[in-house]
């Protein structure tokens, strides 16, 4: 059985009473990789503006940074946070 649209012609069958389409045709294909490339540069804006801040917040909790002192930075890597989790009321 065939099932005419507007655009191509898509094969169709009956399983079960239901009406199964074959797989999307090329040009829906086509349609559907060009949105995702308009969508793209978004994402990828979106990632960039929320994830750079975030490891860096990473790269400089495991630093020893006062700044009263810039010049005294040092690496204290994991120490700052069990110093954290250490810590009692």
């Amino acid at each position: 059985m065939l099932t005419t649209t507007s655009q191509t012609t898509v094969p169709t069958a009956r399983v079960a009473g239901r009406v199964r389409r074959a797989v999307p045709t090329s040009a829906h294909s086509t349609a559907a990789r060009g949105a995702r490339y308009l969508v793209l540069p978004a994402l990828l804006f979106s990632i960039v503006l929320t994830q750079i801040p975030f490891l860096l917040t990473i790269v400089f909790s495991t630093l020893n940074w006062n700044q009263l002192r810039p010049d005294e930075i040092g690496f204290t890597g994991f120490s700052n946070y069990t110093a954290v989790w250490a810590w009692r009321c």
